[in-house]
């Protein structure tokens, strides 16, 4: 779905999902003439999004395995 045609509320919620995310980048690559602009930044966030989310899990896996 279109996110112009998007209640607002869900249009705030696709802005932070990741999964929006990897869609738009994938859509755009596969578009006629890709915005390799916004690829990229669809792209990084991901990546960020990925060190983010390593760095709180081996934060926790080191807080339980000295809890052990």
């Amino acid at each position: 779905m279109a996110k112009d045609l998007m209640p607002g509320w869900m249009q705030a919620v696709a802005l932070v999902n990741p999964v929006d995310w990897a869609v738009t980048a994938v859509r755009e690559v596969g578009s006629v003439d890709p915005d390799w602009l916004s690829v990229g930044l669809h792209l990084s966030y991901l990546a960020a999004l990925a060190l983010v989310a390593g760095r709180l899990a081996t934060r926790a896996f080191d807080v339980y395995h000295r809890s052990l």
